[in-house]
């Protein structure tokens, strides 16, 4: 399969090294306990990326701008560069949106393709 540089296609089937390494990162910083919150595509980077098992889709969070439980949010490539969060209909959501959450929370990794906040 050839992949443009950008789309939905690429977003769900291009993993960026900074992916994999926040993710490796991750596993190597995580509380055993904890929740790993990421947007609907990106619940498969901590697992294949970092063997990671806790990640968790928030859908009140991204689908109703809910507030977030204690844990982390890791933000892939699209979620840091591009500052868009996926939903599971599909459909994108401004990271502008969000700003009350990461406000509370403190930048405990960033690599310029992908973050992890606490």
């Amino acid at each position: 399969m050839t992949l443009n540089s950008e789309g939905e296609e690429y977003y769900v089937m291009y993993v960026h090294d900074q992916e994999t390494y926040a993710a490796k990162w991750l596993k190597e910083n995580l509380r055993e306990d904890a929740r790993i919150y990421v947007d609907w595509l990106g619940w498969c980077r901590p697992i294949s990326q970092g063997g990671i098992r806790s990640s968790v889709y928030p859908g009140a969070f991204i689908e109703e701008n809910k507030p977030l439980g204690e844990g982390y949010i890791y933000l892939r490539y699209c979620g840091t560069v591009d500052g868009k969060l996926m939903d599971s209909n599909y459909q994108w959501h401004d990271i502008t949106e969000y700003q009350d959450e990461f406000a509370k929370r403190a930048l405990i990794y960033s690599n310029g393709g992908s973050e992890v906040w606490r």
